[in-house]
């Protein structure tokens, strides 16, 4: 009473949810498709960067450098305070407090 493979593997299939069925084919199917893709694409890229692109990258960089600065400018009393370069407004109250 010896069952086939693809017997018993349809009959695993056939005791799972329907939710879990489903799960399995997509989950196959997405592994066949992308190694089809992989194996479909060509190896070699030719890539074309014009001056555009250059300026993008500097337009970036000098954006980024703002954004740094601005965040510091914001939060300088935060960093001097996490930092222990600053003493915070508590700390200044109750100095005051205990210098009187």
């Amino acid at each position: 009473c010896e069952m086939h493979l693809c017997e018993m593997h349809l009959r695993g299939l056939m005791t799972l949810s329907p939710f879990s069925r489903i799960a399995r084919i997509v989950g196959a199917t997405s592994i066949t498709l992308s190694l089809a893709v992989v194996a479909l694409s060509p190896t070699v890229a030719y890539g074309y960067l014009d001056p555009g692109t250059g300026s993008a990258l500097i337009q970036g960089l000098i954006a980024a450098i703002a954004a740094i600065g601005l965040t510091l400018k914001v939060y300088w009393h935060r960093v001097l305070g996490f930092l222990g370069l600053r003493r915070t407004a508590k700390t200044e109250e109750e100095t005051s407090k205990e210098a009187e």
